[in-house]
């Protein structure tokens, strides 16, 4: 209920840590194999459960970490329980995610793909080439 969420967070330790202002500054963000893709998803959570069980901030190096999570946009192989190739991947995301996460997880894998920056630039390249200097660009994915 409400009232039991407000009892928990107000006995949760505030966390008193000074927050990092973290900047991507890695070109090569969602590249690799599709199981290296995994890879860095996987370890983004564990770092995520982590930090939420330690009810405290990323530092530097798990920032690096959570950066590399690129969602789940392209590797439905991952939640084929008959892929035996995958079937660690598979055993480990079940494990990892409640009910609900991962029925989510395994339904954007038709909606969800990751931007490569090398791609983003490209695409500003491209508007400022046409002679746009300045303007509020929309991402038509990002509207529910």
């Amino acid at each position: 209920s409400i009232e039991e969420q407000v009892i928990v967070e107000e006995t949760k330790p505030q966390i008193t840590q000074e927050k990092i202002d973290y900047h991507i500054e890695n070109d090569n963000l969602g590249e690799g194999t599709p199981k290296e893709k995994v890879r860095r998803n996987i370890d983004a959570i564990k770092v995520l459960r982590k930090l939420e069980d330690e009810n405290r901030l990323a530092n530097k190096e798990e920032q690096e970490i959570l950066a590399n999570y690129i969602g789940w946009g392209g590797l439905p192989d991952v939640f084929d329980e008959s892929k035996a190739n995958w079937s660690e991947e598979y055993k480990e995301l079940k494990e990892l995610l409640t009910d609900d996460e991962y029925k989510s997880a395994r339904a954007s894998t038709l909606t969800a793909f990751y931007t490569p920056p090398v791609v983003i630039k490209a695409m500003y390249k491209a508007l400022q080439n046409m002679g746009l200097e300045q303007a509020n660009i929309l991402e038509p994915s990002c509207i529910t």
